[in-house]
Parts: C-alpha cells; structure tokens; sequence
C-alpha cells in the first residue's frame, strides 16, 4: 500500500557530468513493499519548492543496509537541486507506486533486460531480483559512446550477463541495443524481454520481440505531474478487442506488456 516515507540521504554518487545516484535511508517497510519497476514520487524539499513532487524508478535496494538509491539526470530546477543536495538531508518518498515487471513461470530460459541511457534505471532492482529467484539474467544497455556508459560493474556484480552497446562504436557492440537484442533472440533460449527507455527503443523492442514471438513488458516513460491517476498526463493507448482504450502509466503502469501498447499517439 502507498504511502508517504521519509528518507535521508546517505550520499550521492556522481555517475556522469549530468547523472547522479542518491542513496536514501528509508523505512524498511517501504524496502520491503517495493518491486521491480514501481517507483516512487520524490518531494526535494518538504518545506519549499518545488511544488510538485518528481517520480522516480526505483534503481536499487539495499535490505541490509535499509537503503533506496535513485538515478536521475540534471535537467531542470528540481533535480538542480537534488543534485547540491548533502548528506543528513531529509526527503519525503510518495509510494511505491505504479505496476512492475511481472512474475514470470518457472523457465530455463532468459531473461533479458534492455535499457537504453538512463532507461537503465529500475532495471537493477529487476536483474537482483531475477538474479535473487535464480533465474538467467542477460542485460543489454545502450548508450551513444562510451563516455555515456555507465553501470555495467553493477549489473556484473550481481551476476548478470552484460553487454554495452554504443551508437559510434567507441565502446562494445556498434549500434542499437535492439540489434544485439535481434541477435540474441535468434541464438538464445529466451523467456521473456523487459526493457526501459526512450520510445523509440521501446517501439523497436516490442517490433523485434513480436517478430520472435517472445513477450515483453516494457516501461514507459512518460511526464506523471501526481503519481496517482488525477491529473490525467501520463496516459498510454493500449490495444483491446474493441479497438483501444487509454490507461495511466502511472497506476496501470509504468510497466505496460509491449504487444500491447499502440506507439504512435504515445
């Protein structure tokens, strides 16, 4: 059940120029609650501006040690702010919200996870928790050039299978993240695809895996201002036996089964 939890920053990590990683102590019943691909809405500063809360995967969790960590891009006034933020501050976390990546029947075969830049997000918790469920984890993430990459270490650390795909080269596979997926899909005994990341990706990634004829769930990523289903802003068309019908990334999603969702109004 959502609610709201405090969380105190522990520290940031700075990832790239523009990319950071917070870690936040929160309360375990939160920690606890949360699954792959939900997310949380963030309130940068309790007392003040912004007034609107920012939603955020949920990049990875930490039972032990009671931490969620958040990864996000510098890209306007609220995650300036995130940015300068120091340790010992206190935020407010709205969840966990949002429908993840599905449980999945038993299976040899793999899993594979796409992300594409900062899509990569909410898919380490996802890979720790297939990974946890003793189940083959591959990930495949792409970025332009190798200065852009990031987190490979993480996903190798906790087992996974990982490849890098850049656009110039400079760095693993040259090209897309869905023409190596193509690739896989064609050598490997595959279960199912979750991915995240620009449309684009995610449009070529439901195309790939339809011509397959292997499911995938994908995350969309799309501009939530409540994070509860009341303002209406983040509604993705979805195909059903009368035609279509719209449904809220924000509570029907962000996870949205790829076969499943019409592209070309989202």
């Amino acid at each position: 059940m959502k609610r709201e939890y405090t969380g105190n920053i522990m520290y940031q990590e700075q990832l790239l120029e523009d990319c950071y990683r917070m870690v936040l102590k929160t309360d375990a019943d939160l920690l606890q609650q949360a699954l792959p691909g939900q997310f949380v809405h963030l309130r940068i500063n309790p007392l003040g501006g912004p007034l609107l809360r920012r939603p955020f995967s949920i990049h990875s969790i930490d039972q032990e040690q009671g931490t969620l960590s958040l990864l996000y891009a510098v890209v306007g006034q609220g995650t300036r702010i995130m940015a300068a933020d120091l340790p010992g501050k206190t935020v407010t976390l709205l969840g966990p919200l949002g429908t993840g990546f599905p449980h999945l029947p038993a299976s040899t075969g793999e899993v594979v996870l796409v992300g594409g830049g900062l899509g990569t997000a909410p898919l380490l918790h996802t890979a720790s928790w297939l990974q946890a469920a003793g189940r083959k984890t591959r990930v495949i993430l792409g970025f332009p050039s190798q200065d852009r990459a990031m987190l490979a270490s993480d996903f190798t650390q906790i087992g996974a299978t990982v490849h890098i795909t850049t656009e110039d080269g400079s760095e693993g596979y040259h090209g897309y993240p869905t023409s190596l997926l193509h690739k896989v899909l064609l050598r490997e005994s595959v279960q199912a695809v979750f991915a995240c990341g620009p449309h684009a990706m995610l449009e070529n990634v439901a195309k790939v895996c339809g011509e397959a004829g292997i499911d995938a769930w994908i995350s969309m990523e799309e501009k939530m201002a409540c994070g509860i289903g009341a303002c209406l802003g983040c509604v993705v068309r979805i195909r059903d036996e009368m035609g279509s019908h719209y449904e809220k990334a924000c509570l029907d999603g962000p996870v949205f089964k790829a076969s499943e969702v019409i592209f070309d109004e989202t």
